[in-house]
């Protein structure tokens, strides 16, 4: 028999005037390890997953301008017309904010 994993939760609070890159919304994958003596080692290349369209407040419904998950992402007509995958890395964030 296989123990039952623990109950996971996620909780989260959607943020109504996010930050955006091009108008539209993004997440960041970043790869962190920590070791069980508490080092930690940061991986310097992340990953922006971005929407495909316009970021707007008013349609909540609209999941492809509000959730930068791929699953959700390549049901868009749009997806990968701005940058391959929908995604960016870190020299594109830098050069955004220094822009």
């Amino acid at each position: 028999l296989r123990p039952k994993p623990p109950k996971a939760w996620l909780m989260q609070k959607y943020i109504d005037r996010p930050f955006l890159l091009d108008g539209r919304k993004f997440d960041i994958r970043a790869l962190v390890v920590v070791t069980p003596n508490f080092q930690i080692y940061w991986y310097k290349q992340w990953i922006l997953r971005m929407c495909s369209e316009p970021y707007t407040p008013d349609d909540l419904s609209n999941k492809i301008k509000h959730i930068s998950n791929h699953c959700i992402q390549t049901s868009s007509e749009s997806y990968g017309a701005r940058e391959a995958g929908n995604e960016l890395f870190t020299e594109d964030l830098v050069a955004y904010l220094a822009g």
